[in-house]
């Protein structure tokens, strides 16, 4: 059995996802193992007649979603009581399609396991089918573990 694994964590800091931060924050722990947090999100429109520096505003953009991911990984730390001394618990924002990105990162970086959140629909057709979730199990090379939210 492996002493450690590599975790590639996607977030929406939706409150459907946090349930599903704190199993794989505390799987982390409790495996030694290390995780990445990943959240994907929309480049903001920006017009070529508002602003002249399109490139700076998108670079503040992404800047500014790393560290709201970084704030949200402390607070979630926190909120576990876990020091970042006990995990170690990367930070990646990437911009554009979850599903795709998802599975980008899991391939760029060597992972053993995705952990991924379902939420907003009932039962297993309308959980899985049509959402980032069913994207990433179906194409992911590695295990794929999907939580509902409850």
């Amino acid at each position: 059995m492996k002493e450690k694994y590599n975790i590639l964590l996607a977030t929406d800091y939706s409150d459907a996802v946090m349930n599903v931060e704190r199993y794989a924050v505390q799987f982390a722990v409790k495996t030694n193992s290390d995780i990445t947090l990943l959240h994907v999100y929309e480049e903001p429109f920006v017009s070529l007649f508002m602003e002249t520096d399109v490139a700076g505003q998108l670079l503040k953009y992404r800047k500014h979603e790393l560290k709201r991911l970084k704030d949200h990984r402390n607070e979630l730390l926190n909120a576990l009581n876990i020091k970042k001394q006990e995990l170690h618990c990367d930070c990646i924002v990437k911009k554009g399609n979850v599903g795709t990105q998802i599975l980008y990162e899991a391939k760029k970086i060597y992972y053993d396991i995705i952990i991924i959140g379902t939420h907003g629909a009932s039962g297993f057709r309308e959980t899985f089918f049509g959402t980032h979730a069913w994207e990433v199990i179906k194409n992911a090379s590695i295990p794929v573990l999907a939580i509902p939210e409850d």
